[in-house]
């Protein structure tokens, strides 16, 4: 019997079909029932959101395909990812500097080491150099305000608040702001 998160779609989507993309590369496998966490959909409401999860076999490699064909996807694409899987985004990210806008990490040191740090720094810097801005927008805080350890879920209303706002920050020049 497979595990109960890698049950479920690889893919879910929420929003609008030509709308800004937000390519979610959820580690929990969340939005098994075929819809994004509820705390999510005002982000949908502006939004075309791509859920990956990625317990789900071949959850990653869709993800990636989604990438590779920008045309189908849309654009502009953000990317958010979680914990274990930060590396394999800015990775990610890094094979389609074309298409992504942005890595939006949730608590990216979690499960990494010295050296993954570093690979990790190395690979932000590629990035940003390729004009991707790269961000931690949300981390676990050690005591009462957090009961949960990292890395927290993508649906943790923290995280949604934050990637919202960074978002909202994104598009600013765009729309004439600063």
């Amino acid at each position: 019997m497979s595990e109960p998160r890698a049950e479920g779609p690889a893919l879910v989507w929420a929003g609008e079909n030509g709308a800004p993309v937000v390519l979610v590369l959820d580690p929990l496998g969340e939005a098994k029932h075929e819809e994004i966490p509820p705390t999510w959909n005002e982000i949908a409401g502006d939004r075309h959101v791509c859920w990956c999860r990625l317990p789900v076999e071949g959850g990653l490699t869709e993800a990636e395909e989604l990438l590779a064909d920008p045309a189908a996807l849309g654009s502009p694409v953000d990317l958010v990812v979680s914990g274990p899987n930060a590396f394999e985004g800015l990775d990610m990210a890094a094979r389609h500097t074309g298409t992504v806008r942005s890595v939006l990490l949730v608590d990216p040191e979690s499960h990494s080491l010295h050296d993954g740090e570093n690979r990790m720094s190395t690979r932000r810097s590629e990035l940003e150099d390729a004009g991707i801005m790269v961000a931690v927008v949300a981390r676990t805080f050690e005591g009462d305000r957090d009961r949960i350890g990292p890395p927290l879920p993508l649906g943790h209303p923290d995280v949604v608040k934050e990637v919202h706002s960074s978002l909202i920050a994104l598009d600013a020049p765009s729309r004439g702001g600063v």
